[in-house]
């Protein structure tokens, strides 16, 4: 915050009145005593990521979702959930990314989180469509394998009756 202090020095603000203004936007949260409110932005975090993992964790259970894809979005839910408990870690990588707004990283961050679910699942269906091609080739062998076998079943049957 010291960066911010000497810059709004300079622009004629005091203290109090930036201090006032990092309240308004959540960049500082407000104290009373040695107690730290929770603000609803946390409580609605927390509740979001505590619902997906809840949802998750069902939809693997019923069998709607596979073991294999509910990883990725018990990740997510795991992050949220750590990012809505301890808001700090998001400042900090903010600042240590040099980017002004956390929230920014927070849009960034499900972003690139959005671009590789999608790189994910295109591998996955380039896999799927390659292996639907194999099988309904394999199919079509076996179906002139049946039919080149019946047609010769046919011919040696009329040979016998001959």
């Amino acid at each position: 915050m010291q960066w911010l202090w000497r810059r709004s020095d300079s622009a004629g603000y005091s203290r109090r009145q930036l201090g006032d203004y990092a309240l308004q936007f959540g960049w500082m949260r407000a104290r009373r005593g040695t107690e730290t409110m929770i603000d609803r932005s946390m409580i609605f975090t927390v509740g979001a990521a505590l619902v997906a993992l809840l949802v998750v964790l069902e939809l693997v259970r019923r069998r709607h979702l596979s073991e294999e894809y509910s990883l990725l979005w018990l990740g997510t839910a795991g992050v949220m959930l750590l990012l809505g408990i301890w808001r700090d870690l998001l400042h900090q990588l903010a600042a240590v990314l040099n980017i002004y707004d956390p929230t920014n990283l927070l849009f960034l961050l499900a972003l690139l989180f959005l671009l590789f679910i999608q790189l994910y699942f295109s591998m996955v269906i380039t896999r799927l469509t390659r292996e639907n091609k194999e099988a309904a080739q394999q199919i079509a062998l076996l179906r002139y394998q049946i039919s080149q076998s019946s047609s010769v079943n046919e011919d040696d049957q009329r040979g016998e009756r001959d």
